[in-house]
């Protein structure tokens, strides 16, 4: 399950999710609202859909990697996260 891959929030999904490792985003509707990273994914996606219940849909990404890139993983995908939301509401610059 690539992080570009937006999947909704349904049971068959969530189920897919795997119980590795990694960084999730949570979306309402195409939008980011929330990115962070979990030993457990699948736990990680629904701890966050209790915390942000009007997400729609998720993403995740599964990392093998040490802690400080997995740190640093979750630091981009935050960063990534403000550009986006930044062009969504306030436009782009010119």
């Amino acid at each position: 399950m690539p992080i570009h891959e937006l999947h909704p929030f349904s049971e068959p999904e969530i189920a897919r999710v795997p119980q590795k490792r990694g960084v999730y985003v949570l979306f309402q509707v195409e939008n980011p609202i929330h990115a962070d990273g979990a030993e457990n994914l699948r736990k990680g996606v629904l701890r966050g859909k209790e915390k942000f219940p009007r997400a729609t849909h998720f993403a995740v990404e599964t990392l093998s990697s040490n802690a400080r890139a997995f740190s640093q993983r979750v630091r981009k995908l935050r960063e990534e996260m403000k550009l986006v939301r930044t062009v969504t509401f306030t436009g782009s610059r010119r």
